[in-house]
Parts: C-alpha cells; sequence; structure tokens
C-alpha cells in the first residue's frame, strides 16, 4: 500500500529541487480521502504556477474553495493565478473577497495583499496595506521594503527618507547590508545621510575599492542632479572623500571653491 505521506514528502523533496512536473506526479497521487489531500492540492497549484499552466493551477484551487470556502491561502494562490493570467477584474474581486478571510492584525496577510497589487501596479493600495502592517509593527522589514518599492514608483521623496531612516535605524552596521538603505537614500536625494552611512558602516566583506564605488556613486549623482562639475586648479585630482566633501558643501551651503589642502576647486 502507498504511504500517503511519503508521497508527500517525495513531492517536497522535488519541490524544493525545482523538479516541478516530478513534483506534480506526487502531488497527483494523494486520494481526496487522505487527510494531506488538501495540502498536495495546494502544492499541485505552486507545482503547475511554476510550470506556467496558470489556467490548470486556477482550476484546482477554484475546485479547492469550492470544498473550503474560507481557505486563506488557497484565496491567496487565486488571487496570484489570476494576476499571471494578466486577468485585473478578476483579481481585483479575488482580493476584495481576500479581505473577508484575512486577519487584519496579521502584518504578514497585510504585506501579502500589497505585495499582490504590487503585481498589479496598484501602488495605492501597496502602500495602504504596508502602512496597515506597520501600525502592528513599526520595524516590520517586509513592511518597510515593499513600502520603498512603491513610495519610488510614485516619486514619493519623503517617504522614501523616511523608510531609509527607520531601515538604517534597525539594521546592523554591516555597510553590504545597509547597500539598500544607501539606495534609498541615494534615490531621495539625501547626499549627505549616504556619505554618513558608508563612512559609519562598518565595511564588513567589502574593500576598499568597492567603498570607495559606493562614494564615487554619491558624488556623480550630486553632479548629475545639480548640473555640476569641480575643477582642480593645481592638481590633477583629488581623493573622492575630499571630492565629495566639497559637492555636499556646495548642496549645504552654496559655498563653490576652496582649497583641501593645498589643491584648489571650483564648482561651476
Amino acid at each position: 500500500m502507498i504511504n500517503m505521506n511519503d508521497l508527500i514528502e517525495k513531492g517536497k523533496v522535488e519541490f524544493e529541487n525545482e523538479n516541478y512536473r516530478e513534483a506534480l506526479g506526487y502531488f497527483k497521487q494523494v486520494s481526496n480521502d487522505d487527510k494531506y489531500y488538501r495540502y498536495a492540492r495546494l502544492f499541485m497549484t505552486n507545482c503547475l504556477m511554476e510550470l506556467g499552466e496558470y489556467e490548470d493551477s486556477l482550476n484546482v484551487v477554484n475546485s479547492l474553495i469550492s470544498t473550503e470556502p474560507y481557505h486563506k491561502f488557497a484565496w491567496f494562490n487565486k488571487a496570484l493565478c489570476h494576476v499571471l493570467l494578466k486577468q485585473e477584474r478578476e483579481a481585483y474581486d479575488t482580493l476584495d473577497n481576500l479581505l473577508r478571510i484575512i486577519d487584519e492584525d496579521d502584518k504578514y496577510d497585510l504585506v501579502f495583499m500589497a505585495k499582490m497589487y504590487k503585481l498589479m501596479g496598484d501602488y495605492d493600495n501597496v502602500l495602504k496595506y504596508c502602512d496597515a502592517a506597520l501600525e502592528i509593527d513599526d520595524c516590520f522589514k517586509d513592511a518597510l521594503y515593499e513600502k520603498s518599492f512603491a513610495a519610488l514608483r510614485v516619486g514619493d521623496e519623503e517617504a522614501i527618507k523616511d523608510i531609509s531612516d527607520k531601515l538604517y535605524g534597525i539594521s546592523n552596521d554591516d555597510l553590504i547590508r545597509n547597500v539598500p538603505v544607501f539606495l534609498l537614500k541615494l534615490f531621495s536625494k539625501d547626499y549627505t545621510g549616504c556619505r554618513d552611512l558608508i563612512n559609519n558602516s562598518n565595511q564588513g566583506e567589502l574593500d576598499d575599492e568597492h567603498v570607495e564605488m559606493l562614494k564615487a556613486a554619491v558624488y556623480n549623482q550630486v553632479c548629475d542632479d545639480l548640473c555640476i562639475n569641480l575643477l582642480i586648479v593645481n592638481d590633477k585630482d583629488l581623493p573622492i572623500d575630499d571630492a565629495l566633501d566639497a559637492v555636499l558643501e556646495f548642496v549645504e551651503t552654496g559655498k563653490d571653491n576652496g582649497e583641501i589642502g593645498k589643491v584648489q576647486y571650483f564648482i561651476i
């Protein structure tokens, strides 16, 4: 006799190894009177989605919902199927139905809703559900990252700055882990914040050359955004730290010339 639990375990192994067709074969063998049947059907929908067979996946998930109308994860998969099939009206209808089922006090449910709306390009709803999740846990990184994506797409520089500050406040001091925060600060034109983040973080696995590349990215972004150039009079070049300090002083005070060491510079 076939042990249904063995079928599930074999299917999971194949799924984790990205052998989705083989995994599907195991999950299909689980009979509808088995206690693992619902579990197997959910895995079947995921296998079919990975194989690009979205219509078949939708058929499976719809049959599951017909017998368990309040199965939250089945509704999640149904929403994703409609999104992948580019069935916008059906996707919105499914998300409306999900509102009756999700736990509005569960930050993970709320962020999943935000992710669905992100796939549909509905950034107002992304922000709405991320904010709801952050009301529950204002340090929830998943919500902060999803909100940062939406804020970037709608050009909300104030929100981007707030998110980057929050992420920086809850992160460790490893520079490579703070690269997403660095990028958010750069996009929100918080140039001084970028420099300070680089200087105050532990380089970790990054070598000096990569750290200088990050500083050069800030310098180039300032010059591009403000349409300025730094001219050196009596030397070939300035170290990147000095050049960055000069353009940031220009941003903050308007100072457009001076000396660093024995090197005279002008900003035009």
